[in-house]
């Protein structure tokens, strides 16, 4: 699992409209990446929204909101049309990125056990990892901030800050 500090493991992801999107384009500014189990579900909505209502926010701060699930590409198109969404959906059908990013874990509910997306949000700061303080978003006033389960605001190097995938 990922913890703050950590590099950030890259990817290179389809995304809503059927292009891709991959961290290290993002380089040096930051990225936010949510992780969510599913579109269209009303914490799921309602956390895309806010995101979406405070995209001037974001990008005042020269941030990139992504959001990543393991639902298709046309979900995403359907969610994102649906709701007028302007943030960047990320499909990761395979999981690959949601184990790397460690957001794919056993959950519980109703005494079932089940394998999930815990709902996480990380902060991929671009700034040198000696530097503290720079970056920090305060994501409680979010819509569904009382949701998130974990917020990391990951640093590095910045010339590895975007990784290389791999976790030590």
């Amino acid at each position: 699992m990922i913890t703050a500090g950590d590099t950030a493991p890259t990817f290179t992801l389809p995304r809503d409209g059927g292009a891709e999107v991959s961290l290290a384009s993002f380089k040096p500014g930051k990225v936010v990446l949510y992780f969510y189990p599913k579109d269209d579900t009303p914490g799921c909505t309602l956390e895309a929204q806010d995101f979406t209502a405070r995209h001037a926010e974001f990008a005042a701060a020269n941030t990139t909101v992504i959001g990543i699930s393991k639902d298709s590409v046309k979900a995403h198109d359907k969610f994102c049309k649906k709701h007028a969404l302007s943030v960047i959906l990320a499909s990761d059908e395979t999981g690959t990125t949601c184990e790397d990013y460690g957001v794919w874990v056993e959950k519980s509910m109703y005494g079932k056990t089940y394998m999930g997306i815990e709902r996480t949000t990380v902060l991929i700061d671009g700034v040198e990892a000696n530097n503290p303080g720079d970056g920090e978003f305060d994501f409680s006033n979010l819509v569904g901030g009382d949701e998130i389960e974990r917020v990391e605001v990951l640093r590095g190097p910045q010339s590895g800050l975007y990784g290389s995938g791999a976790m030590g």
